[in-house]
């Protein structure tokens, strides 16, 4: 049986944009369909918080420059005799120095995290499977370690998740956990070598 592993705001979009007089092909059929919380996956898996990690701790530098242009700008935004041209320059300067702070390591975060998704993918297609359900939708995404040196983005103001989060789910549809479990390594896989991913590739089911 093939799943369907949809983002939430996809789906919103298709129903949104449907015209009501439009009536369905064929008769209707009972669909089960499940819900996962990518964002927290995503926090709840080793893999994804080791990239998490690596790539927080290579823009350190970079965020307390960025930082501290942020705390020049708001300075000279409080100076009513402050230069517009000497304002518009540290902005110039803080943008340039996320643009090739992207440059730099977003290629290969973007490229580690579409990997973990890949396996997220697998996970809860298998759940999913296993208990019967045709469509799954994710909603919620991680933090973007970028955002913090984001031009635009205040000193005080949190950073976005984006997506849009369901109304209501019942329980019996929420398949977090399960896949959660499912992404785990394998106790002996991770005895035969602790510091290995191997087990990651080797996902197993547990019950939503």
């Amino acid at each position: 049986m093939e799943i369907m592993v949809v983002s939430l705001s996809l789906v919103m979009g298709i129903l949104l944009g449907a015209q009501p007089d439009e009536t369905p092909p064929g008769p209707a059929q009972s669909t089960k369909v499940a819900v996962i919380d990518l964002k927290k996956v995503l926090e709840n898996n080793e893999w994804a918080e080791r990239i998490k990690k690596d790539i927080e701790k290579q823009l350190e530098p970079y965020s307390e420059k960025a930082e501290a242009l942020r705390d020049e700008i708001e300075e000279l935004r409080r100076d009513p005799e402050a230069n517009k041209k000497c304002i518009r320059r540290k902005n110039a300067e803080l943008a340039a120095l996320g643009k090739e702070v992207r440059k730099q390591l977003g290629e290969k975060y973007q490229k580690d995290m579409a990997e973990v998704r890949k396996l997220v993918d697998v996970c809860a297609t298998r759940v999913a499977e296993a208990y019967g359900y045709s469509i799954v939708l994710a909603h919620g995404s991680p933090e973007d370690p970028f955002e913090r040196l984001n031009p635009s983005r205040a000193k005080s103001q949190p950073v976005s998740n984006g997506g849009l989060a369901p109304l209501y789910v019942h329980a019996s549809a929420d398949i977090t956990n399960a896949v959660i479990v499912t992404l785990r390594p394998s106790p002996h896989l991770r005895q035969r070598n602790p510091n290995s991913d191997g087990g990651q590739s080797k996902p197993r089911e547990s019950k939503p």
